[in-house]
């Protein structure tokens, strides 16, 4: 049996995944479709003018491919993970990996910023309420 603590970590490990792909897909779309203004928030706002130097020589495909990478396929993998943990399988690994990927997400907006919290307070709620060894055993 589950404990109400597991299931919370899991629905919002759950919730952090979606938010965190939902961001990168909308961080890819804008950097396809408008990427001037994109490089341009990127050097007032996020990484100032030398950083985004290496964005703009390398290109809008480049930056989709960034926000592709850690925005969607994270935000997939994070998902992937609650799922597995809600199945109760192997919840440290799990909970260790929802963690550093939703850490991972902030280099592309990290889910509107709030699947980035949601996911760490999943994964550490997953690794703190995960079920005995005598309670999976029945």
């Amino acid at each position: 049996m589950k404990g109400k603590g597991y299931i919370a970590g899991v629905v919002l490990s759950a919730i952090a995944g979606i938010l965190i792909l939902v961001n990168g897909a909308i961080n890819t779309y804008n950097t396809l479709t408008n990427f001037e203004d994109v490089l341009d928030y990127l050097k007032t706002y996020v990484l100032g003018s030398v950083p985004a130097a290496f964005w703009e020589q390398a290109g809008a495909g480049a930056l989709a491919l960034w926000c592709i990478v850690t925005g969607v396929i994270v935000g997939l993998l994070v998902l992937a993970f609650s799922v597995a943990a809600f199945k109760s399988w192997k919840p440290t690994l799990t909970g260790a990996l929802i963690i550093v990927l939703s850490a991972l997400s902030i280099l592309s907006g990290g889910g509107f910023y709030a699947g980035y919290w949601l996911g760490i307070i999943g994964g550490i709620l997953i690794l703190a309420f995960k079920a005995k060894p005598s309670e999976t055993q029945q």
